[in-house]
């Protein structure tokens, strides 16, 4: 099953950008971001850089919750 999420940039943001992501045919995730200048940018990550990628989200992620209850 191929999936691919496409986030957009938060209403509290002042760019126009969205986050594509998806499994590639190499079985990488393929990540891009384009801008409201429809300007792309894009990163290719093997499972070993993924996996690292999400501990480093949640953690900053943590940061933010203790910002808020802090």
């Amino acid at each position: 099953m191929a999936v691919k999420l496409i986030f957009q940039s938060s209403e509290k943001s002042n760019w126009d950008s969205t986050l594509q992501c998806y499994l590639n045919c190499n079985n990488e995730i393929y990540i891009s971001i384009e801008d409201e200048d429809h300007e792309q940018s894009f990163i290719v990550l093997d499972r070993q850089d993924s996996i690292k990628l999400v501990k480093v989200l949640k953690t900053e992620i943590n940061k933010m919750m203790e910002v808020n209850n802090g």
